[in-house]
């Protein structure tokens, strides 16, 4: 099995290239296109760039930013864009058949008439068999490989694999996708929320726990497309028996409740409700909370208190935690992804009787998660998701992190050494 050889240009390699290809843009003379195959183009910056019809096959384009570029018509044809920033591109006709675009930030962007379907990219390796590039991000840690047709056949099951265009965890707020085809594309946990998708392919695509609020559709086709889990548009009803003036109290209500400490009446319970219907939970005291599976997707929540709440399975992706009090809240399970919970306090909770009570977050997924100077110590965050998550700075003594998937987790390994980390699934958290 064998790794294809990317060459690196440097900056002013690539803008010279650019340059170029600008003044062929322009239909003056002496122009020619940009053309980054197999390039590994990390750490480089094309913001603001005309490269309309550059080609980038099979590039390296990982976290590279692309701020309000003009890419139409450009060649994505099985790049790697996981965490790409693509936010408000012109990218009309663009072809990204079987790119990865895994956590890329296209926020604004235009994808009117994009590609977005399969596609498979393969040479002929030395002794004639064929190669194909796999964009694998599981526990064998292989992106961007080339294999050959017999490694295939063991991790694939069959002789040669397409490259499904990956979607997964993007954003794509107010993204023009109208007439974009997306058949087959993977768009788990996307955020498509206020994007257009009218007239739109996406025929077997896997829209599995998107986000659809305020999404536009008009003879959209979604024929064996998977919906379960999508997030849609925010319930007149929040919670059952709940408008949105009654729920507003009743959690002003235990906000009061918890401040005073008393203990005569029972903690607050909505399980399942969705809060999304409120402005904001910002600097709100909601200690000993039970809402297991509530939906605060997106919300403004900074600084808010959570002491020991119940929150399995809550679905938080977006929401911003940041500065908040955590100690000991049940967050297993949960939905994490893009969350900012830098600063937080995720430490244990001391309980009355001189117990303490860790902070539980197994199994959760916090792909794309911001957790500087987190404090995460003893928190039980097993078996869950933390690829290209942010722990710059944070506090991991005693940190349960065994069977964790940290493929480009951004993590000092000084932090690591007083960690729990048997079985951590993926390549090795990179240096913050």
């Amino acid at each position: 099995m064998s790794q294809i050889a990317f060459h690196r240009p440097s900056q002013s390699d690539v803008d010279a290239q650019i340059a170029r290809h600008e003044v062929l843009n322009s239909g003056r003379l002496g122009g020619q296109r940009a053309t980054f195959h197999y390039a590994d183009l990390r750490g480089l910056d094309f913001s603001g760039r005309d490269l309309s019809g550059a080609d980038f096959t099979g590039a390296n384009l990982h976290g590279v930013p692309f701020f309000s570029a003009r890419l139409d018509s450009a060649v994505f044809f099985g790049a790697d864009l996981r965490g790409a920033l693509l936010t408000g591109t012109s990218l009309r006709r663009a072809d990204f058949r079987g790119a990865s675009l895994n956590g890329a930030s296209l926020i604004g962007a235009d994808l009117f008439e994009a590609d977005l379907r399969e596609g498979v990219i393969a040479e002929r390796g030395r002794m004639g068999h064929l190669r194909f590039l796999s964009h694998d991000q599981g526990p064998l840690g292989l992106p961007n490989a080339m294999l050959s047709t017999a490694a295939l056949d063991i991790v694939r099951g069959q002789p040669y694999a397409s490259l499904v265009c990956d979607l997964s965890d993007a954003i794509l707020r107010g993204a023009n996708l109208t007439r974009a085809s997306l058949q087959r594309a993977r768009l788990v946990g996307a955020d498509l929320s206020h994007s257009s998708l009218t007239s739109a392919d996406l025929t077997n695509a896997d829209l599995t726990d998107a986000i659809l609020t305020q999404t536009v559709f008009g003879l959209t086709i979604f024929d064996g497309a998977e919906l379960s889990g999508a997030l849609r548009d925010v319930p007149e009803l929040p919670a059952v028996g709940f408008t949105r003036e009654r729920l507003a109290a009743a959690l002003a209500a235990h906000a009061r409740w918890a401040e005073s400490e008393a203990r005569e009446s029972e903690p607050l319970t909505l399980e399942r409700a969705d809060l999304r219907i409120l402005p904001s939970l910002r600097a709100t005291r909601l200690s000993a909370l039970i809402a297991p599976q509530a939906v605060m997707t997106g919300l403004d929540c900074q600084g808010i208190a959570l002491q020991g709440a119940r929150l399995a399975g809550a679905d938080l992706r977006h929401a911003d935690l940041s500065d908040g009090d955590l100690r000991g809240v049940d967050l297993t399970g949960a939905k994490l992804a893009h969350a900012k919970l830098s600063r937080c306090n995720l430490s244990p909770l001391q309980l009355d009787d001189g117990r303490l009570l860790a902070t539980r977050l197994a199994g959760a997924n916090m792909r794309y998660a911001a957790l500087h100077d987190a404090d995460l110590r003893q928190a039980d965050l097993s078996n869950g998701d933390l690829s290209h998550a942010w722990l710059n700075g944070a506090k991991l003594g005693g940190t349960d992190l065994r069977g964790t998937l940290m493929t480009g987790t951004q993590v000092a390994h000084s932090a690591l050494m007083s960690a729990q980390v048997e079985g951590v699934i993926g390549a090795m958290p990179r240096a913050a």
